[in-house]
This record gives C-alpha cells, sequence and structure tokens, in this order.
C-alpha cells in the first residue's frame, strides 16, 4: 500500500504566517484615517503632493481636492438646481474605470449632463454623490482633482474594479452652467 507523503510543518506554518500578515495589512489599512489612506493607496493624487489637497467644507469624511487648472475655491460657484456639463475621469489607484472622454472626433468623448444637487442615481442626477460635492466653487473652465471616499463613492458596494468601501480619485472639468434649461430663452422666465 502506497502512503502519501506527509506535507511538513514547516510548510504549513509558512502559509499561517503569509495569510496572518496579508489580514494584518489589510486591517491596517481599514484602520488608517482617510488622508493617511489616500497616501498609501498609491496613485490617487496623479503626481500632486497630498499636503496641496483642500477639503471640501461639509463633507464628512472630507472630500480632498485641488485645481489643476482654474482657481476657484470650495464655496459659491454653481448653483443648486443649475444644469452642467462635465467631463469626468474616475480612477482608483490610477486604473481608469470611467471616463466621459472616451470617443472618436475632435472632442474626445461626450460630456455627461447632470443637475446640481439632485441626490445620486435619481433622474437628472450624477451616478456618484461625489460630483454635487465636487462641483462646489468650480466655475467653467476648472478641472478639479478630488480624493473620494467612499461614502462620496460608491460606499459598501463593489463596482468593476473599485473595492467595497474604496476611495477613489475623481477629475472633474465643468465644460458649461445653465441656470433653468427648461425656461431658458422664453420670455419673462428670469435668467
Amino acid at each position: 500500500m502506497k502512503t502519501r507523503p506527509r506535507a511538513s510543518a514547516s510548510a504549513s506554518s509558512d502559509v499561517a504566517r503569509r495569510r496572518d500578515a496579508l489580514v494584518g495589512a489589510a486591517l491596517a489599512l481599514v484602520a488608517t484615517p482617510g488622508a493617511a489612506r489616500a497616501k498609501l493607496s498609491g496613485g490617487v493624487t496623479g503626481g500632486v503632493p497630498i499636503e496641496n489637497f483642500q477639503p471640501i467644507p461639509g463633507t464628512n469624511p472630507p472630500i480632498l481636492y485641488y485645481d489643476l487648472q482654474g482657481a476657484s475655491g470650495a464655496t459659491g460657484g454653481v448653483p443648486k438646481g443649475a444644469r452642467v456639463a462635465v467631463h469626468y475621469d474616475l480612477k482608483f489607484r490610477s486604473v481608469t474605470v470611467g471616463t466621459s472622454r472616451q470617443g472618436a472626433g475632435v472632442t474626445g468623448g461626450t460630456p455627461i449632463g447632470f443637475t446640481v444637487g439632485q441626490p445620486a442615481g435619481e433622474p437628472g442626477g450624477p451616478f456618484i454623490q461625489a460630483f454635487n460635492e465636487g462641483i462646489k466653487g468650480m466655475g467653467v473652465g476648472t478641472v478639479r482633482r478630488m480624493i473620494v471616499p467612499p461614502e462620496y463613492a460608491y460606499g459598501p458596494n463593489e463596482v468593476m474594479e473599485i473595492p467595497a468601501n474604496g476611495t477613489v480619485t475623481l477629475d472633474l472639468e465643468l465644460l458649461s452652467v445653465a441656470k433653468d434649461p427648461i425656461t431658458r430663452g422664453v420670455k419673462g422666465a428670469q435668467e
């Protein structure tokens, strides 16, 4: 009768050590505060030093932003209820998972539109809440990079390459603003 060779105790303990190290690293990442976690996740700042990012007031945990083009702020800007057109690039650890810039032609893609303040996922609203928060203080032509905590992105949901509770990077370019697209050009309507 043939007997199967036994796995050595050292091989078994090596597997256990690797598993424990992996679990420890994962727990350390989860327990790390948002800004520090952004540093650890690699590539979220797109080469901009993390200390150059500012928090958007009223976001908790904070969405951090840095204006790549145009000098704006985090307050004022586009009024609630305005319809906007934007280009966006959504990334997780330097991997683009969504963009409006992909496409043929001179413009290089089709911008998306949403009504500022409309809840994410509802008709007329953006697909994640970070759009509503990030548009604050932007003017037409501003390009803003944001480090977005999961609370303003996909939360506990896994979406494409983005794991549950994943922090993402969102680049937003404000192309145009229409105060009230339905009454625009109607005699007597406020503009």
